[in-house]
């Protein structure tokens, strides 16, 4: 894990240690180069994830002060459709991957998912339903969100080059805007709230924030590889 920022100017020094994290792009591959195949694939993996999108973030919510819980809940309102069932963010990736052939069944791509894709599922799952980590909980979130918007716009570019249906290019179009507003909520309202409250959980919140980039590029690492040889 590198050195982390001290602790005064928080939002910009935490903004500067995630635009400063240099490690391999699957969004940028899928953009240019992935073939179908290779993308399919990456979807297969991915629905561990977004089928149940958000809710590691729900589990640490009861164990956060007003303040923060209210906060959260204000992210989680939009993960989750503002209410209208259609809308939920796990919703749109069962219709994108319905539309594009794939199984929307929740853990029908369990057995060939790669140990990191269990590892950063695990990870969440830990830090979200454990008190003593819930900093770091929030800390992934911040980072996960921070790095989500322009990849997901690079993922949309290269779904609809490879003529993927509408609507699993709609998944990604609907996170380049909502995750740019979830950045700043993430980072300067839930965790510098968190922080202005109990300030001693600072490195926590950057441990968390490493390890979703860590993981993050444990994952794109191996497929890239992969698909290389």
């Amino acid at each position: 894990m590198p050195e982390v920022p001290e602790p005064d100017g928080f939002a910009e020094k935490f903004f500067d240690f995630v635009a400063d994290h240099d490690g391999p792009s699957l969004a940028a591959h899928v953009h240019r180069k992935a073939t179908e195949e290779q993308v399919r694939e990456l979807l297969r993996h991915r629905t561990i994830y977004h089928l149940k999108e958000a809710d590691h973030t729900t589990w640490v919510i009861p164990r956060l002060s007003d303040r923060v819980k209210a906060a959260v809940m204000e992210l989680q309102f939009d993960e989750y459709g503002g209410g209208d069932p259609n809308l939920l963010h796990a919703h749109l990736f069962i219709r994108g991957l319905q539309d594009s052939g794939l199984n929307s069944e929740y853990g029908a791509y369990i057995n060939e998912a790669p140990l990191e894709v269990l590892e950063e599922n695990n990870a969440m799952s830990l830090f979200g339903l454990n008190r003593r980590l819930r900093a770091a909980s929030l800390g992934f979130l911040a980072a996960f969100e921070a790095t989500s918007s322009g990849p997901s716009r690079r993922m949309a570019q290269g779904l609809k080059r490879l003529g993927f249906p509408e609507s699993m290019i709609e998944y990604y179009t609907e996170h380049v805007e909502a995750d740019a507003v979830h950045e700043q909520l993430a980072v300067r309202t839930i965790c510098g709230a968190l922080l202005e409250e109990e300030p001693d959980l600072h490195d926590d919140v950057y441990f968390g924030a490493w390890t979703s980039l860590d993981l993050e590029d444990r994952y794109a690492e191996r497929m890239l590889k992969q698909w290389a040889a």
